[in-house]
């Protein structure tokens, strides 16, 4: 165990060589966590896929050892040796592309400046929703007014305080908002460059394996009961829909021949009348 620790110990040193002010780090604790982040997991996994579903945290590098992050119980700073160096976590450390030394310390001074403020638990929700939702109904997250009800100003969870750090200082970071940003999506190649990857694997393949099959089979069953609800709450409205339109269709029928037979009825009283006079006269 001595040289375990030793070895742990080195690595750690290593790649706290390698952080620079600005990095995003993208978390994935080890092992099942019944929590947010195991929600995040089930977003990741709808919208990217199993291999792709772990990255469920990300934090900033603000220099001295030092991260900014966002939790439930709210933004703190944290030693990132102590939080993420201790073999339990698997993490990547990104470099946003296209920055510059005084933006990085601009993105880095908002991030600092959020510390103590409180998290952002309606936003967590978005992630599901967003995923959730059948690509049909996607328009309706588009609308402004309706996607800011998941949005609760001046408080964030963990990769709306990165991103929104790094759009405060005129950095490209997404096109959507910062709420609408997930902890996976820094993981893109075309704007963060990977510096390092930490991936912690326990136990023999065959296990890996066998957990890996065991896991991607309740996420499926999980994603199915999920699309089979939505499609069949979908199902549902289009046929109250449906319903709806052909109520509306039978009222407006019903009362163009209750105004034809009116009109009718008017005209054959005034040819009616017509006739009567006409015979007076005669």
């Amino acid at each position: 165990y001595v040289g375990d620790f030793v070895a742990l110990i080195e690595n750690a040193e290593a790649i706290e060589k390698k952080l620079f002010v600005g990095d995003v780090i993208v978390v994935n604790e080890v092992g099942l966590k019944f929590s947010t982040s195991l929600c995040i997991k089930l977003a990741n996994f709808l919208k990217n896929g199993y291999k792709d579903r772990g990255w469920t945290h990300s934090a900033m590098y603000v220099g001295n050892g030092n991260i900014v992050e966002a939790f439930p119980d709210g933004i703190v700073m944290r030693n990132f040796r102590e939080a993420y160096l201790k073999g339990t976590h698997n993490f990547l450390i990104l470099r946003h592309k296209n920055s510059t030394q005084e933006k990085l310390n601009k993105a880095v001074e908002y991030c600092l400046s959020a510390k103590g403020k409180k998290y952002d638990t309606r936003g967590i929700g978005y992630f599901l929703v967003a995923n959730i939702f059948p690509t049909q109904l996607h328009f309706i997250l588009k609308i402004n007014a309706w996607a800011e009800k998941f949005n609760e100003n001046e408080k964030f969870f963990c990769s709306e305080l990165v991103s929104r750090g790094f759009q405060e200082a005129g950095l490209y970071c997404f096109e959507d908002k910062s709420f609408k940003i997930m902890p996976a999506d820094f993981n893109n190649p075309l704007l963060f460059e990977l510096i390092h990857m930490e991936k912690i694997f326990k136990g023999n393949k065959i296990w890996r394996l066998i957990k890996d099959i065991f896991f991607c089979s309740i996420y499926f069953l999980i994603a199915f009961g999920i699309y089979s609800l939505m499609v069949g709450v979908i199902f549902l409205i289009k046929k109250f829909f449906i319903a709806i339109v052909m109520l509306i269709l039978s009222i407006v029928g019903l009362a163009v021949m209750s105004l034809a037979q009116t009109i009718q009825k008017k005209q054959a009283i005034e040819l009616a009348h017509a006739n009567k006079i006409e015979e007076t006269n005669t």
